[in-house]
């Protein structure tokens, strides 16, 4: 697997597994989302929420990678993720148009962000947060981070100033009662400001609200 996301030219690939010891011993470069849900917050906190969690690995990834077996053999039955997907070898599903030239989770295409300096892809994530357009920021953020060394990307100030921001945005957009772009840049804000505690517990609040827990059936 290692080879293979080097392949692909990604220093920082996103997976998707329920199965964190090995991977992360052997993919420390690597995010690993536990599909499981015991190491990931927003998983554990929709837990039973099927709608929630999907669009949670949707909308935040999705990983190039995700094993779909046992303790996630759940997300089969998760329709729109599975869309997105090719089976890639066994229980593991290949993101569909992933190869080393593009990654369709890219606005623009792979080339036309990988082109961009610090100063041009920090005012790209400024515009689509001023334009509401959080949805390419997640798609920049995670074709920025998975391919960009960390002296290519924006520094640590930066990117709490533009979570800020994100935030900022987001509060405004519920208060339109635009929940769904809102929760958008609470995720933008949350992924910015990696992964910081408080803004993911918001981000997760906002996401239950858009994305109830469906009552049984009696």
């Amino acid at each position: 697997m290692r080879e293979q996301t080097r392949a692909w030219g990604q220093v920082r690939p996103l997976l998707a597994f329920p199965d964190l010891g090995g991977q992360a011993m052997m993919l420390r470069e690597a995010e690993i989302i536990d599909v499981a849900g015991l190491a990931d917050y927003a998983l554990a906190h929709h837990a039973n929420n099927p709608a929630a969690m999907e669009d949670y690995l949707l909308s935040e990834g999705p990983g190039i990678l995700m094993d779909v077996h046992g303790p996630s053999i759940h997300l089969g039955r998760y329709e729109r993720l599975m869309a997105r997907y090719e089976r890639h070898q066994g229980p593991v599903w290949r993101l569909k148009g992933l190869s080393a030239t593009e990654d369709p989770r890219c606005p623009g295409g792979k080339a036309a962000v990988l082109a961009l300096d610090v100063t041009a892809l920090t005012e790209r994530f400024a515009v689509l947060i001023r334009d509401g357009q959080a949805e390419e920021g997640l798609g920049l953020w995670r074709c920025a981070t998975a391919y960009l060394p960390k002296d290519r990307l924006p520094d640590r100030r930066t990117r709490r100033r533009l979570a800020d921001e994100a935030q900022a945005r987001a509060e405004a957009l519920a208060r339109g009662n635009e929940p769904l772009s809102a929760l958008r840049h609470h995720s933008l804000a949350t992924l910015l400001d990696d992964g910081d505690a408080h803004r993911r517990r918001a981000t997760e609040r906002l996401r239950a609200q858009v994305f109830p827990l469906a009552k049984p059936a009696r």
